[in-house]
C-alpha cells in the first residue's frame, strides 16, 4: 500500500486568531503525492459553506499546492475550532490531516483587558512589506531604513510573490540578519501586489496594535514610525497616519521636495478621498481596529489598489491624520 501523502503548511497554524467585524484567516502549504492522483482537497473542519480550499500543480517540483481560506465571524469568537484538512485519492480514497486548534478571539473583549500603552511604552508597530523579484540594491537599502528606525518596537512581514529562485535566495539572506523581527513568507504562485499585501496583512500577530506598509524599493528616514505612531496619538479620532514623501532618483537628485507640488491633498474630504487614491500606503500607519475592517478585501474590479481601499475604509469608520513633511524618499522605478 502505498504511503500517506505528506502534507506540511508554510507557516505553523497560529494559536489565536483575533476577529473583529470578520476575519479571513489563509493557510498555504504543500501535499507532496507522489505517484498517488489526489481527485480533491477540502475542509472536513470547520464545516462551513464559505471557506475555500484551492489546489494548484507546482511545475517541477513534484508536489500540489493548496491554499485554504477559511472567514470567522464575531459570533464565532469564545471558542476553540478545529481546523482538519480531507484529501481524497485515487489509490486510497480519503485521509484526513488534523493541523490543530486554533483560538477565535473577540478583538473588542481583548482590548477591553489589555493594558493601555502609551510612547513611553511603545506599542508593537507590524510592517508589512510586499515583494516581487526587487533589485537586491533596492531591498537591502530599504531594509536597513527600517532596522535604523529611532522607534525600535516593530516586526517585518515579508510577503514574496513568487520570486525567482536567485531572488529568493537574496530575500533569505536578508532576512537571516536579524531572525527575531523579521518574518519571510513566500508564494508559489503570483497574486499581484493587490493579494499580496492582503496576505500579508492576514499575518499581523495579535500583539501588534499599529500596522505599516513597506514597498520594497523606498528608503525611510530614521524618525517615521515615531512620527506616524504620535500622530495618532495626538488624534483619537484618527484610524489612520499619513505623511508626504520626497522623490528622489538614484542617482540622489531630489526631483521633488514634497508629493503634493502638482495636486491637492484633500484628506478631509471623503468624495475627495474616494474619487482619487490619496493616501500612498507606504506613507502610512494605522490602528489594529481598521484590520478587522478591511479584511478580507473586496473582489478587484479593474484596477484595485490595496491602499485606496484602506484609505476609504479609515475615512467611513473615522479619520485620516496628515504629516505634513517628508518621511521617506521614494524612487521611480
Amino acid at each position: 500500500m502505498a504511503d500517506k501523502p505528506a502534507l506540511k503548511l508554510s507557516t505553523p497554524l497560529p494559536s489565536s486568531i483575533a476577529i473583529g467585524r470578520g476575519q479571513l484567516q489563509m493557510l498555504h502549504g504543500y501535499i507532496d503525492a507522489g505517484s498517488q492522483d489526489v481527485t480533491r482537497m477540502s475542509l472536513s473542519q470547520p464545516t462551513k459553506q464559505d471557506a475555500k480550499v484551492k489546489l494548484f500543480t507546482s511545475p517541477g517540483s513534484g508536489q500540489l499546492e493548496f491554499l485554504v481560506s477559511i472567514p470567522w465571524r464575531r459570533e464565532e469568537a469564545g471558542r476553540s475550532q478545529i481546523i482538519e484538512l480531507q484529501v481524497d485519492t485515487r489509490e486510497q480514497g480519503v485521509q484526513r490531516y488534523e493541523l490543530g486548534a486554533v483560538e477565535l478571539v473577540d478583538t473588542e473583549q481583548a482590548a477591553a483587558g489589555a493594558p493601555a500603552t502609551t510612547l513611553g511604552d511603545p506599542p508593537l508597530v507590524a510592517i508589512c512589506m510586499a515583494t516581487y523579484n526587487p533589485p537586491l540594491d533596492r531591498l537591502l537599502r530599504q531594509i536597513e531604513s527600517i532596522r535604523c528606525q529611532s522607534y525600535d518596537n516593530w516586526l517585518l512581514i515579508i510577503c514574496d510573490d513568487g520570486s525567482g529562485s536567485m531572488n529568493w535566495r537574496e530575500i533569505e539572506a536578508l532576512c537571516a540578519q536579524d531572525p527575531r523581527r523579521m518574518r519571510l513568507y513566500r508564494h508559489e504562485r503570483n497574486l499581484g501586489f493587490y493579494g499580496n499585501f492582503e496576505r500579508a496583512l492576514s499575518l499581523v500577530p495579535a500583539n501588534a496594535e499599529l500596522i505599516s506598509l513597506a514597498d520594497q524599493d523606498e528608503e525611510w528616514y530614521p524618525e517615521k514610525l515615531e512620527v506616524l505612531a504620535a500622530g495618532l496619538q495626538r488624534e483619537p479620532e484618527a484610524l489612520l497616519a499619513y505623511s508626504d514623501m520626497r522623490i528622489v532618483d538614484e542617482s540622489g537628485k531630489v526631483l521633488a521636495d514634497s508629493y503634493w507640488q502638482n495636486r491637492r491633498n484633500e484628506y478631509r474630504d471623503f468624495s475627495s478621498v474616494l474619487i482619487r487614491n490619496t493616501v500612498t500606503g507606504a506613507a502610512s500607519m494605522f490602528r489594529r481596529e481598521l484590520l478587522d475592517v478591511i479584511l478580507p478585501f473586496p473582489q478587484a474590479v479593474g484596477e484595485a489598489f490595496h491602499d485606496h481601499w484602506i484609505a476609504c475604509a479609515a475615512m467611513a469608520c473615522g479619520k485620516l491624520s496628515y504629516v505634513p513633511e517628508p518621511l521617506y524618499d521614494y524612487y521611480p522605478v
